[in-house]
């Protein structure tokens, strides 16, 4: 076969001067970066720029000079495509001759390729310096190692450059042409360069994003810092309008003027920064891209592929700097200008205050008052006027701390990101927490070398080689009760008046203190719909005392059936037969004596609400009989009444058990079902509404947790643990909310951690009887001892000596509105907990 051409000599020629001139974009690339970065270098750190407006000048000003002008240059050369294009062309030029001749020449283009590949991914390094500061010895080395990095690539360049010209230079010589398989070998050669180009290219699109990205998060930051000035001046004309208002205020009618002025919560203001970042990063950065890391020159089976998420990532990195940060400095604002809305509304209640204690006296208390209020106001308008925004100085810092962790980030493959953020996470624990960790494991140690020696001496005396010691008996041994394993304070704190009206363990009527009972509501009104179109309805509302039941039943009784007649009343007294039942209802509703109970029920329609009606049983032989006429009556009078029967969840199980209770009712409210963010909601509302500030003592914890920085919330671990211990009950959990103030000063209710009880000791005190005791009692609401003896099936005085044993011991105490003996409402938790341990609920 006749040989055919590896192409012209001007073809080898053009392809070495394209190689060439590929390789001099790239250095005039490095040497623009070298140039604009020694130009800023002693221009003082970007981090520590005085104002955010001067944060985004710096950053913009020199983040065009080292990454998006030289990223943007790249973009119009393009010298790996360049190359590659050369290459390419040289091959169509040449016919299959050409690529047997760049089949030979392949190590020689992979190493330019490669070249090309580093120095292009070596550009954003002068950037990454200046965005971790220029100041430290680490950037002063690594722009050092930058500059060494050049110079090799420089010298690497001339070397292969030569090469292309002896190649070039070389006699042409006839050759035959290439066989399929290395034509497809030189392919796959010119993909895995393509792939490489694709990966660079990205690589500094992506570092030019990054950098847009930091810009618009930096003036979204100095956004919100206006929006926080603008908020503070309108509570500072504010503050100079009450002052001018007690400067022209002569007496009379005290109307000072409102406070005209929004301030923004915390989780406001981090929601409108969590959704404006986001936003940023969809827009501005791509949602995928593909990195692409060779292992050789030339393609390999080591060669690696994988994908980066930039928005993800940069989220990530923003959670990780800024989210401390942020929270705390919008909670530092938000806590500035509410005490100044709290100052002018304090200022208000102290004039009045003053008046009214002035009519009590003979002297005129209103002008000091006045000129102390004034003090104060002025005072707090001169400090409001020389604070300055916190966040605006915070946010520069961590935002170019995100923008620095990305942009480095960006090539690294995910197990190796998550390694370097794992090694730096624990360098820095260690730096911050050495001193501590040491001091622990000298106290492990000693407690180690302590439980040796102990379980030596312990040995020994269980061989009979020593004599074990005797421990004397305590001189006194008290039995524990309720306000003991509960550390109950007989001391009442001295809580403002307005605070404990605010959380008197009383039912509620105001339906503003009516927190997270939606659904039970819209029960009610299904019910009522069914009951006026004619179908079956009855209702039984169910829970423990103090779940809400009464609260529940005030706010529906007008909100859903204020178009009703509702007739409502409860069981003060247990009822022992049929014919007292039937006495009670009628006499709720006004009917004579002797007149037929059925008839009346059905001579009107109406709304019946019984409460207390555990009291309709006794769990004895007989005692079911009320509360099985309560249920004919429910059902023969169904189509003209509506019952709302109201008892406790213990009671509604063991008539279910005893009689199929809930199969007679259509609607069951479970006034029990309370959310832990319900009820946060409920007691924070309550406290809100008394002005005061509010702080939560840090609850305790471990060593290892301090050390890796996993300390809990205080006010998150502390309602954790109100809502353990109240069972999701409210009247459990005010109780626990007033035992926990430790202190009120300063306008502040300091709040300790409530400490989950021991109730060990005390479960021990209580045996078998007690416990079916206890749960008689919690059956039927109350009950007194002779009705116990009959439950039990004991004599009486055995009955009214257990039920006096257990009154000691702070379990039950006297029901204030019903007869008989009551679980105490303290111990309502203990008991639950020690029925349920012993599978009696």
């Amino acid at each position: 076969m006749a040989g055919l051409s590896a192409g012209s000599q001007d073809q080898r020629l053009r392809l070495a001067a394209e190689q060439r001139e590929a390789w001099m974009a790239v250095a005039r690339l490095l040497e623009t970066v070298r140039t604009a970065f020694e130009k800023t270098a002693g221009e003082g750190e970007l981090a520590r720029a005085d104002s955010i407006e001067a944060a985004v000048q710096t950053y913009e000003a020199r983040g065009r000079a080292l990454i998006a002008g030289p990223a943007g240059d790249f973009e119009r050369s393009q010298p790996i495509r360049r190359s590659l294009g050369a290459i390419e062309e040289f091959d169509q030029q040449g016919g299959g001759a050409a690529a047997r001749d760049s089949l030979k020449r392949a190590r020689l283009d992979a190493a330019m390729q490669s070249l090309l590949a580093r120095a292009l991914l070596s550009v954003n390094v002068p950037w990454l310096i200046f965005l971790g500061g220029t100041a430290s010895a680490h950037a002063r080395e690594r722009w050092t190692a930058w500059c060494a990095l050049t110079s090799r690539f420089e010298k690497e360049a001339a070397a292969l450059l030569a090469r292309y010209d002896n190649w070039a230079a070389r006699q042409v010589n006839q050759q035959r042409a290439a066989s399929p398989a290395a034509r497809k070998r030189h392919e796959r050669h010119l993909a895995f360069w393509w792939r490489r180009q694709r990966t660079v290219a990205g690589f500094l699109e992506l570092q030019a994003a990054v950098f847009a990205v930091g810009a618009e998060l930096l003036r979204l930051a100095g956004a919100i810092n206006d929006n926080i000035q603008l908020e503070r001046a309108d509570l500072i004309r504010a503050l100079a309008a009450q002052i001018h208002y007690l400067e022209d205020w002569s007496g009379g009618r005290f109307d000072p003027p409102l406070i005209d002025a929004r301030i923004a919560t915390r989780e406001e203001r981090a929601e409108q920064w969590w959704m404006r970042c986001d936003s940023i990063l969809r827009q501005n950065l791509p949602q995928a891209m593909e990195f692409f890391q060779p292992f050789f020159a030339l393609p390999s089976p080591l060669d690696r592929c994988w994908r980066v998420y930039p928005p993800r990532l940069f989220r990530s990195a923003l959670l990780e700097a800024a989210r401390r940060v942020f929270q705390k400095q919008f909670a530092a604002e938000m806590e500035s200008h509410l005490a100044i809305a709290r100052e002018i509304e304090q200022a208000g209640e102290i004039i009045r205050y003053a008046a009214e204690a002035s009519k009590a006296s003979e002297g005129d208390l209103v002008p000091e008052a006045v000129s102390n209020v004034l003090d104060r106001l002025r005072e707090r308008a001169a400090e409001a006027s020389a604070r300055k925004p916190l966040l605006g100085a915070a946010s520069a810092p961590v935002i170019i701390k995100a923008t620095l962790d990305v942009a480095e980030s960006a090539r690294r493959r995910p197990a190796f990101t998550f390694a370097v953020q794992t090694r730096r996470s624990g360098a820095r624990l260690l730096r911050e927490g050495s001193a501590e960790a040491a001091g622990q494991a000298e106290s492990v140690l000693a407690r180690a070398v302590e439980a040796g020696f102990k379980a030596y001496d312990d040995f020994l005396v269980r061989i009979g080689w020593r004599t074990p010691v005797r421990i004397p008996a305590p001189p006194v041994v008290t039995r524990t009760n309720l306000a003991q394993a509960f550390n109950l304070s007989t001391v009442r704190r001295d809580l403002p008046a307005l605070y404990l009206r605010l959380f008197r363990l009383a039912p509620v009527d105001d339906p503003r203190f009516l927190v997270g009972r939606e659904e039970e509501l819209d029960g009610f009104r299904q019910a009522r719909d069914a009951w006026l179109e004619g179908r079956y309805a009855a209702c039984q509302v169910v829970g423990g005392r103090g779940s809400g039941k009464t609260s529940l039943l005030n706010c529906a009784i007008p909100a859903v059936f204020s178009e009703q007649n509702v007739i409502r009343g409860q069981f003060r007294e247990r009822i022992q037969s049929v014919q007292d039942l039937d006495s009670h209802i009628l006499r709720l509703l006004g009917g004579n004596s002797g007149e037929p109970l059925e008839a009346l029920l059905h001579s009107a329609r109406r709304v019946i609400v019984l409460e207390e009606v555990e009291r309709v049983f006794l769990k004895a032989f007989g005692g079911f009989d009320p509360a099985r006429r309560l249920l004919e009556l429910v059902q023969l009078s169904a189509r003209t009444t509506l019952w709302v029967l109201v008892l406790n969840v213990h009671a509604s199980r063991l008539l279910d058990g005893a009689l199929r209770w809930n199969g007679f009712f259509s609607h069951t409210i479970n006034s029990m079902s309370v959310w832990r963010e319900d009820m946060v909601r409920a007691i924070l509302q309550r406290h809100n509404l008394s002005g005061l500030k509010l702080t939560f003592a840090a609850p305790s914890a471990g060593g290892l947790r301090r050390r890796f920085g996993l300390e809990p919330d205080p006010q998150e671990a502390f309602f954790d643990s109100l809502y353990e211990q109240s069972g999701g009950n409210f009247r459990s959990a005010f109780e626990l909310w007033q035992s926990s103030v430790d202190r009120v000063e300063g306008g502040t209710i300091h709040m300790r951690q409530p400490l989950a009880p021991d109730l060990a000791p005390l479960r021990r005190e209580l045996n078998q009887e007690d416990h079916f005791a206890v749960l008689s009692i919690l059956q039927h609401g109350s009950l007194t001892a002779s009705e116990l003896a009959k439950v039990l099936l004991v004599p009486e005085p055995a009955a009214r000596v257990q039920m006096e044993r257990l009154r000691s011991l702070g379990v039950i105490d006297a029901d204030p509105e019903h007869p008989g003996l009551r679980i105490d409402p303290e111990a309502q938790r203990f008991v639950l907990k020690l029925l349920q341990s012993v599978n009696l609920i």
